[in-house]
Order: C-alpha cells, then structure tokens, then sequence
C-alpha cells in the first residue's frame, strides 16, 4: 500500500515566534516523523518565510519557502494542482489556492485550520467559499469550535478538534 501523499501550504512557520508559527513547527514535525516510518509523504511550501536553514522539525528539502513573493507561491500551487496529494491550508488567508485546488481537483480531499480570532467574524467572498469547500475543518480548540460554528454557520458534521501541537 502507498503512504498518502500529503502537500501544506503556510503562511509562516519559521521566521516568527507567534502561536500559529508554533503551532505549524510542531505540525510539520510530526509529519515529518510519520514520513520517517513511511506512513505519509509530505511537501511543503511557506508563503512568508524566507531561507529555511537546517533545523530539529523538518529538513529543509522537503521545503519550498517563497520569501513574502505571493505570485511564484501562487504558480507553484498551480503547478501542484495535479498531483494525487490531499491538501492541508494552513491559514484561511491562502483561500486562494485551497478554492483552486478543490475547484478544479473535486476528488482531492481538502482540509483547513483555523487557530482562532482569523474566524471569529463572519466571511464573505473567497474565505467564506474556502471554508464552504474543505472536506475537513480542523479546529485548535472547543472553544474556537464553538465560536466557529456560531459565527461562520457552518455544521459540526466537517469539523475536527486537532489541539494545539505544543
């Protein structure tokens, strides 16, 4: 049997300390460390970082970081439009590329995460179609669950609790 091939799109993970930064080392390396006994495959690539220099989560070469350029990272996502991998979108703000790749890519699973206060107001346009989409929606706690539900009327039945991964 094939391992699942898995691709994550992020804003930031290494260039900044923040929770959500955090939160994303700590994603990356546990599926770094299930690829090491060949249960997944992984790539990755990181809207704002810049350089990806060698570190304890997750090699670098595994890594594409677009240093801030919002165009490249967007050709990129085309370009791996194609491939048999299910997508994870770090942050509602790449809806753009998660609506493209479930538009276009139907049979491809899809799954966001939400951290918090990104959806605590009410989404319209590309955000909205985005959380409408995905096949799974993974929340970092109950609380932001509940909040979620609430506000952006969407029903439990595509919602996951993944806590924080400290």
């Amino acid at each position: 049997m094939q391992p699942d091939s898995y691709k994550i799109w992020l804003l930031l993970a290494f260039s900044m300390q923040g929770g959500i930064e955090k939160f994303n080392r700590a994603l990356l390396h546990t599926f770094y460390l299930i690829q090491n006994q060949n249960r997944v495959i992984i790539k990755c690539s990181i809207l704002l970082d810049g350089i990806i220099e060698d570190n304890p989560y997750i090699k670098p070469a595994l890594i594409q970081s677009f240093g801030g350029r919002k165009i490249p990272f967007i050709i990129s996502a085309i370009g791996d439009l194609f491939k048999k991998e299910s997508w994870i979108i770090g942050h509602i703000n790449l809806a753009i590329i998660g609506c493209l790749q479930k538009i276009l890519m139907p049979s491809q699973k899809l799954i966001v995460i939400c951290h918090g206060i990104e959806v605590f107001s009410l989404h319209s346009g590309i955000r909205k179609k985005l959380l409408k989409m995905a096949d799974v929606t993974l929340m970092v706690s109950n609380h932001i669950k509940t909040e979620f539900m609430y506000v952006q009327r969407i029903t439990e039945h595509k919602i996951q609790p993944f806590p924080l991964c400290n």
